[in-house]
């Protein structure tokens, strides 16, 4: 246990299909992955017509990472980019846990698609794929901020093929 976590080297439990957060707003519809940081539920927002929103649990709850996940969450919900999806919700539960509520991207990701793919991809259809992750980090690195009209790049730290769909 470091001094910045609230739990030992087991994660906490995780949401369970049909729990709610958010005085019953997010419904959880189930896990989609998990990371070492956190992770990724999908869920129904009851306020916005049933749609399905992706959930972001962060499960390091020390004052140093809830606040960094805090100001991520701030910064990530001033983007808009058609290759990123947008931040719409940020909240933290009586329990300590924070969460942070995106679109719902459907679909594979590269991973899995990698993994089912006997052989390479064709060039023409990797070139696309590329074009639109290039397209999304120039717009990151090339970010200006709003509030002080000053460049701000911002560095995606987790590109790998199991975060681009």
């Amino acid at each position: 246990m470091t001094a910045d976590s609230c739990y030992p080297d087991e994660l906490p439990t995780m949401l369970e299909v049909g729990q709610t957060l958010q005085n019953g707003r997010y419904r959880i519809q189930q896990q989609l992955t998990q990371g070492g940081m956190g992770r990724v539920y999908l869920a129904i927002d009851h306020n916005l017509s049933e749609q399905r929103v992706a959930i972001k649990e962060n499960l390091e709850t020390g004052t140093g990472t809830q606040e960094q996940f805090r100001q991520e969450a701030l910064l990530l919900a001033r983007l808009t980019h058609p290759n990123l999806p947008r931040v719409t919700d940020h909240f933290i539960e009586p329990s300590g846990r924070q969460y942070l509520v995106m679109d719902y991207v459907d679909g594979e990701n590269l991973r899995e698609i990698m993994q089912t793919r006997n052989g390479p991809f064709p060039e023409a259809e990797v070139i696309v794929w590329i074009d639109q992750v290039m397209d999304a980090l120039i717009f990151m690195h090339g970010w200006i901020d709003p509030a002080t009209g000053k460049a701000s790049p911002i560095i995606h730290r987790d590109i790998k093929p199991g975060n681009i769909k």
